[in-house]
C-alpha cells in the first residue's frame, strides 16, 4: 500500500510539474495570437485531456528534459526539478516551499529519489528533509543499494577467476547482508516502516550483465561496477554522518565511508595490476 501510494503521489506531482512547466513555458514564450479554424469534428483532438492539456508524447518529452528526482515522506511529496527543489503538500499537492539548489551540486544523477540517490540533486533534496524524514530515506536506499551488490557480488563469487576477488566477493556478501539486517531492524522499530517487497535492488541491470560475462570480461566490469556501486554508498553515508540522529546510524554510516573507501582502492589496484585498465567503465 504504501509503495502504491508512493507511486501515485510521485505520478501526481509530475502532473504538477507538467501543468507548472507548460504554464512556464507560456509565459516565457509567449506565441503569436492566430485565429483558429473552428473545427467540425465531433471528437477532441488526440491527447486532448492529459496532464496539464499535454499528450502523452509531450509528457514525456517534458519528463526527459527535467530529470526530477522524488522523494515522499508522510507529509509532503520533494521533486528535483532543475536546479529547483520543490515541497508540495500532499494533501492539496500544493507548493509549500522551493528552494534553488547550488549548480556546483547539479552534474549526474543515479536514479530517482524513490529509486535510490548517490550524487547530485538526490542528495540535495534528502538533505532538506527533516531528519527523521531522511533516516527512512536513507535506510530504505541503503537496503536497497547493499542488495544490489550483494546480487552482482553472488555472481562473481561463482564466476571470477582470481581466487582474491572471488574472496572478496564473499566479504561482500557477509558484510553488507548483516548491514542489511540490522538496517532493517533499525527501520521497523524506529519508524515501523519496511522497504517495499517488490523494490528491486540498485545495479539489477548490472547483475544481469556480469551473468552473460565470463573471465576477464566478468572481472573487470565488476571491479569498475563495484567502484562506482561504492562510491555512491560512500557519498550517501557520508550524507548520513552529518544528518542522522540516531548514533547507531552515525556509526554505520562511518564503517562505511572507511571500509568501501578501503575497498575502492584494492579494486582500482587489481584493475591496473591484472589488466591495465582505469578505474571507470
Amino acid at each position: 500500500m504504501q509503495r502504491a501510494f508512493s507511486i501515485v503521489a510521485g505520478l501526481l506531482a509530475f502532473a504538477l510539474c507538467g501543468t507548472s512547466w507548460a504554464a512556464g513555458n507560456a509565459t516565457h514564450h509567449p506565441s503569436v495570437t492566430k485565429t483558429a479554424p473552428k473545427s467540425t469534428a465531433s471528437k477532441p483532438p488526440a491527447g486532448a485531456g492529459m496532464m496539464g492539456g499535454m499528450s502523452m508524447d509531450q509528457m514525456m518529452k517534458m519528463m526527459g528534459t527535467m530529470h526530477p528526482a522524488i522523494a515522499v515522506d508522510d507529509t509532503s511529496i520533494y521533486i528535483i526539478r532543475g536546479s529547483e527543489l520543490l515541497k508540495l503538500d500532499k494533501n492539496t499537492l500544493q507548493v509549500v516551499s522551493r528552494t534553488m539548489l547550488p549548480t556546483m551540486q547539479m552534474s549526474g544523477m543515479n536514479g530517482s529519489m524513490v529509486g535510490g540517490v548517490g550524487s547530485g540533486p538526490g542528495m540535495q533534496a534528502m538533505m532538506q528533509m527533516p531528519s527523521p524524514q531522511f533516516e527512512q530515506a536513507f535506510l530504505k536506499d541503503m537496503i536497497r543499494h547493499h542488495a544490489g551488490a550483494v546480487a552482482m557480488s553472488e555472481v562473481v563469487v561463482r564466476k571470477a577467476v582470481h581466487p582474491e576477488l572471488r574472496q572478496f566477493a564473499q566479504r561482500v556478501i557477509d558484510t553488507q547482508s548483516q548491514e542489511i539486517q540490522e538496517m532493517s531492524r533499525w527501520l521497523k522499530s524506529w519508524y515501523n516502516a519496511s522497504v517495499p517487497a517488490m523494490a528491486m535492488p540498485m545495479g539489477e541491470q548490472t547483475t544481469i550483465e556480469l551473468r552473460s560475462l565470463s573471465g576477464s570480461g566478468l572481472e573487470i566490469r565488476y571491479m569498475q561496477a563495484m567502484i562506482t556501486h561504492h562510491q555512491d554508498a560512500v557519498n550517501m553515508a557520508r550524507m548520513a554522518e552529518q544528518k542522522a540522529i540516531h548514533p547507531e546510524l552515525k556509526s554505520l554510516a562511518s564503517n562505511i565511508v572507511t571500509g568501501q573507501t578501503v575497498e575502492i582502492n584494492q579494486l582500482s589496484q587489481w584493475l591496473s595490476d591484472w589488466y591495465n585498465v582505469s578505474p571507470q567503465p
